[in-house]
């Protein structure tokens, strides 16, 4: 089984980080609550997550200090943030290290001062040789986010050396595929990710469908996107995510009848964190498409809840679509003066996506 990982708070009181293996979310609450935690919140989807097999053979310690780790860097996704947690996880050896450099300076000692230097510095400077991946692969969702097909195309040529963990290589040729869809080059494309269906397949049902249904999208076939994204959710095991991608793309491009009895499956707290501004853009469009007065509200309670990961270059698409989508239904002239605003703030990636 795969495994989530979560932040949450013990009997104790104290915030905790660690992974969670189930078969789902739900059951990933049932069994975090029985030993005792509460205010439990998901990074992940545990029917889309990856594969962890890299934490099978590690300490209780060494999983829990992985776990804090990532937990501050997806929730503050940039380099301080990074350089932080390497400080903090191997600050006896930073300390140590610069002690021995400035006694090393002060006593006039050549081999003390390199030996000091390489202690202090090898943790930090071995942890940014590997941050050169994250850190490409946060440069090709910036990229993806705003259009920038060159920029594309040569970071998933060398991301592609590196992430070769199957969902994510799949990742990297999906959001090719997406760029040149965008352009009209789309059957080609398909055909290409087909030699992915079945691997895709077998790890997530419905993954693929979910996936080829962007591609579809960006060359504004809708009727075939939320057809994919019916599949998908057909196929899958009804994960949270899965019932909310459908419920927005029935709301959005879609029927929106199906799309309320979709959302109606949903459960809030299963979601990973950064789900739940999606739930109220649905609930905003499905209400402007019914003719209700409260879509704006809800709108702008989606924009609020998008802000808060807006450090994420994966987050930018959505934010500027769901602007996009304020903008078309906003009524009042306060609404259209605030629409017009945020336009102007997100219009490169709205232009694209």
């Amino acid at each position: 089984m795969k495994k989530v990982l979560y932040t949450a708070t013990d009997v104790r009181g104290k915030e905790v980080n660690g992974y969670v293996e189930a078969e789902n979310n739900r059951d990933a609450i049932d069994l975090l609550t029985k030993q005792g935690y509460s205010k439990i919140r998901f990074h992940d989807d545990i029917s889309i997550a990856l594969d962890r097999f890299d934490l099978d053979d590690l300490s209780v310690g060494e999983i829990e200090k992985i776990a804090r780790f990532e937990a501050a860097v997806r929730t503050k996704p940039r380099l301080t943030t990074f350089l932080l947690e390497v400080f903090r996880l191997n600050k006896l050896p930073i300390l140590v290290g610069l002690c021995l450099f400035i006694w090393g300076v002060y006593i006039s000692n050549l081999y003390l001062i390199i030996f000091g230097l390489v202690v202090s510095l090898s943790m930090p400077l071995l942890s940014l040789w590997n941050y050169r991946i994250v850190g490409a692969y946060d440069k090709l969702l910036r990229a993806y986010a705003m259009g920038q097909i060159e920029d594309i195309e040569t970071l998933v040529k060398y991301l592609k050396k590196h992430m070769t963990q199957p969902e994510m290589a799949f990742d990297l040729d999906i959001r090719l595929a997406v760029v040149y869809a965008s352009q009209g080059i789309l059957e080609s494309e398909i055909a290409k990710l087909e030699s992915w269906r079945d691997t895709i397949e077998s790890l997530s049902p419905g993954m693929f469908e979910s996936r080829i249904a962007s591609v579809y999208l960006l060359n504004g076939e809708s009727d075939k996107y939320v057809d994919l994204m019916r599949e998908a959710f057909f196929k899958s095991t009804k994960s949270p995510t899965f019932i909310l991608d459908l419920a927005l793309a029935e709301a959005r491009l879609g029927e929106v009848e199906k799309g309320e009895i979709v959302l109606k499956l949903l459960n809030a707290e299963e979601l990973p964190d950064h789900g739940l501004p999606f739930i109220d853009w649905a609930e905003a469009v499905l209400e402007y498409r019914k003719g209700g007065f409260q879509s704006e509200e809800k709108f702008s309670s989606a924009i609020t809840g998008f802000l808060e990961f807006v450090e994420s270059p994966a987050v930018w698409p959505s934010l500027a679509v769901c602007i996009g989508d304020y903008a078309l239904s906003a009524e009042s002239v306060a609404a259209r003066e605030r629409a017009s605003n945020l336009l102007t703030s997100v219009w490169g990636i709205l232009a694209f996506h």
